[in-house]
């Protein structure tokens, strides 16, 4: 009666293991199909805040672009209301980081936004002039 108790608890042992490893195999099988189109840092383009609390005259902005290929970015100042100032600079940029140089002081004193767009992405980040 012992030994069949004890080769019970083995094969229950046994079972909850191979239970165990199975939903360790199907949990990554299903973590592998969900990730299949899943977002890629690299595809999306970096933009850097601005080292001035206030900025003013010629500023620097300053950005990265992950891809190996060219990415067509379109960098703009908004107002507060998130309304197109001005498109300062759109093309094709390559790999690596870019500076694009901007006049503050042809917008007047308040609240705006500079960014960028691509096609898949659109990223602005807040700034004030005095």
């Amino acid at each position: 009666m012992n030994e069949q108790r004890n080769i019970d608890a083995i094969i229950l042992f046994l079972i909850i293991s191979l239970s165990i490893l199975l939903l360790v195999i199907l949990y990554k099988l299903l973590l592998k199909y969900l990730s299949k189109d899943r977002v890629r840092n690299e595809d999306f383009c970096v933009l850097y805040s601005l080292e001035e609390k206030f900025p003013s005259g010629m500023t620097e902005f300053y950005f990265t672009v992950q891809k190996e290929k060219k990415e067509f970015v379109k960098f703009q100042i908004l107002d507060s209301n998130w309304n197109e100032i001005t498109t300062v600079k759109e093309g094709e940029f390559s790999h690596g980081g870019h500076i694009i140089r901007y006049d503050i002081d042809q917008l007047p004193s308040g609240e705006f936004y500079f960014g960028i767009k691509t096609k898949s992405q659109e990223t602005f980040k807040k700034f004030k002039k005095k």
